[in-house]
């Protein structure tokens, strides 16, 4: 199996005292952990007072109107508004991200190759240790939440998995229909012959067939579940009542604040989102089929 987005994040163990630095991070509100960046020293990185440099050329622009031809004070002016609008966009960045060091990078799970400094990184909303490229974030959320959603059903039992796209993003746009799909499964039929087949204005992305072992259960580690009820409804049903069948939706409704106007303001305070942001899309996808 490919490896997916969502299956390349990596976790990067606690070593010694720097545990302790991650203390208070994960009791932040998601709006205040919502976007960090990396950098060597935090202190440092905040708004920034006009430069010695600065300072001397307004001073020369404004002492110099026999040289630029009586054009001084215009020049003067421009040249503070082109100051101010650098001040204001680092003004808005630093109240839109939290800075860390290297050592509470650390302590965090990124893709492969990351963290890099000056690079923006969003957080799992309901996951407070995974961050990945701004760029990317709308895309693995609905990735990892299909994943978690297959993962659940195999658990409990499921012997046909249909994913079927309703609405929003679909395989041309880089989401992955096959993520978690374990490698015991006896026949795995993702794409190939099902892909693009209609039902009902439907599209059927992938076909999963598995013999499952064990006693139908709950999965643990599964970070979406205690946000969705129905999930927790079609767990209930077949582990206490034999459920043979399901259709479970699988949505993506909301951008968490990452957007179109948070891409602005950062990449106008000349930081890096991580590649091409990619805005969120209301999404629906539907895992249905049928338990031993």
């Amino acid at each position: 199996m490919g490896e997916t987005f969502y299956s390349s994040i990596q976790q990067v163990r606690p070593v010694g005292r720097q545990k302790m630095h991650t203390q208070g991070l994960d009791s932040l509100p998601y709006d205040k952990r919502r976007l960090l960046v990396m950098v060597d020293n935090p202190s440092e990185w905040a708004v920034p007072h006009p430069s010695t440099t600065s300072r001397v050329l307004s001073r020369a622009l404004r002492l110099s109107p026999l040289i630029l031809g009586g054009f001084g004070g215009l020049a003067v002016v421009a040249y503070d508004e082109v100051r101010d609008r650098r001040l204001a966009r680092r003004t808005a960045s630093a109240k839109l991200v939290l800075k860390i060091d290297r050592v509470l990078a650390m302590q965090l799970r990124f893709p492969p190759g990351h963290p890099r400094p000056e690079v923006v990184y969003a957080g799992h909303p309901v996951d407070w240790q995974t961050y990945v490229p701004m760029a990317d974030i709308h895309r693995f959320l609905f990735e990892h939440k299909v994943a978690e959603a297959q993962r659940l059903l195999r658990s409990l039992g499921a012997t046909r998995i249909v994913v079927e796209h309703i609405e929003g993003w679909d395989q041309s746009a880089g989401v992955s229909a096959d993520v978690g799909i374990p490698t015991t499964a006896t026949h795995v039929d993702v794409g190939a012959s099902a892909h693009r087949q209609k039902a009902y204005g439907t599209q059927v992305m992938s076909v999963m067939e598995l013999t499952p072992s064990g006693q139908p259960r709950v999965p643990e580690g599964l970070v979406w579940m205690s946000h969705e009820p129905l999930w927790q409804e079609v767990a209930e049903a077949r582990v206490n009542s034999g459920l043979k069948s399901f259709a479970l939706d699988v949505r993506s409704t909301e951008d968490y604040g990452i957007d179109a106007k948070a891409k602005v303001a950062l990449l106008g305070a000349g930081l890096d989102l991580g590649g091409e942001f990619r805005e969120h899309k209301t999404t629906t996808w539907r895992l249905a089929g049928e338990f031993g």
